[in-house]
């Protein structure tokens, strides 16, 4: 799909302009035409291909997927590509490119799958008129700005999971608490690879010497190159619980197993009385006085049950029951 708006200083605020008014509008110097590209076809490609003279590198980038962030500057236009970042239905983070090509005159913004700020935006025309006409640069800004909004309701909402699985971990342990602590933690170091490149990408848009952003704009990266790195010491603040929530989970694994183990000890201690005796007295001889004795089976028992309560009073005493 593909969506066209446009502003100039001579006319308003224009959208859901066709392709045949394209090449007119980016024949304007000083026109501001965004061109947003979502889940394009094969025919949409062809466009992006041939009407902007961009470099066949950066296409190739913007085509296929590309797994981490970064800006390029083309002289004619600067390319950068962030992510956006979501949940799947496993939990697991999944991130997807957002391409985006800053020229004097236009901006193509290039994504595979829709993404809510971006439409949310397309859908406010106050907003969006706004946006382009207060300019491109502008307008890149508050494209990124709500991408990363994603990544702190993300962050609470693992920091949540985090704070329920140490709960669970102490009220019942599970194996596949585990599991779920490990799949954390590949999510945050997923999470902090994406992230850490992208405070790079936005603290360069910030300076005042990059190409087609001017001084206002660049304060309003600045925002966003915060932002990130308030997500990355979240990122590493997570992954300092995870470790620890792994840590108690080990740690009270092992205590319920030394428990187990100190059970089955005691169990095996108070059985080798009952053995001992039991086996003393089934031995096939004939001449044992308490074989014919009118009280040796009661005096076997007695036996039996007095070692064995002896053995549970010495444990008690020692503080092992």
């Amino acid at each position: 799909m593909l969506r066209i708006c446009t502003a100039s200083p001579e006319a308003k605020f224009r959208e859901d302009i066709s392709i045949k008014e394209l090449s007119r509008l980016l024949e304007e110097p000083r026109g501001r035409t965004w061109i947003d590209f979502c889940e394009p076809t094969d025919f949409e490609n062809e466009i992006l291909a041939s009407m902007f003279g961009l470099h066949p590198l950066s296409i190739e980038d913007c085509v296929q997927e590309v797994h981490h962030p970064k800006l390029e500057d083309y002289g004619d236009y600067i390319y950068c590509i962030v992510h956006w970042i979501v949940h799947n239905d496993g939990r697991d983070l999944v991130s997807y490119d957002v391409d985006a090509f800053l020229a004097k005159n236009f901006l193509i913004t290039y994504r595979k799958v829709p993404m809510g700020s971006i439409d949310e935006l397309l859908a406010n025309r106050e907003r969006l008129e706004d946006a382009v006409t207060r300019g491109l640069d502008y307008l890149l800004y508050v494209l990124f700005d709500g991408l990363a909004r994603q990544y702190m309701p993300l962050l609470d909402s693992m920091e949540d999971r985090i704070d329920r699985l140490e709960t669970e971990i102490f009220e019942m342990l599970d194996t596949r608490q585990l599991g779920k602590l490990l799949a954390m933690k590949r999510n945050l170091l997923q999470l902090r690879r994406i992230a850490a490149p992208q405070r790079e990408i936005f603290a360069a848009l910030s300076r005042q010497n990059t190409r087609y952003i001017d001084h206002e704009a660049a304060l309003h990266f600045r925002d966003i190159y915060d932002a990130f790195y308030r997500i990355i010491d979240t990122t590493d603040l997570l992954k300092d619980l995870v470790n620890g929530a792994m840590e108690t989970y080990l740690t009270v694994s092992s205590n319920r197993l030394n428990e187990i183990m100190k059970f089955l000890t005691i169990l095996s201690t108070l059985m080798m009385p009952p053995t001992l005796i039991a086996g003393i007295y089934g031995m096939n001889f004939e001449r044992m006085p308490e074989l014919k004795w009118n009280y040796g089976y009661l005096f076997a028992m007695l036996l039996i049950v007095g070692t064995m309560a002896s053995l549970l009073a010495f444990f008690r005493r020692k503080g092992w029951l």
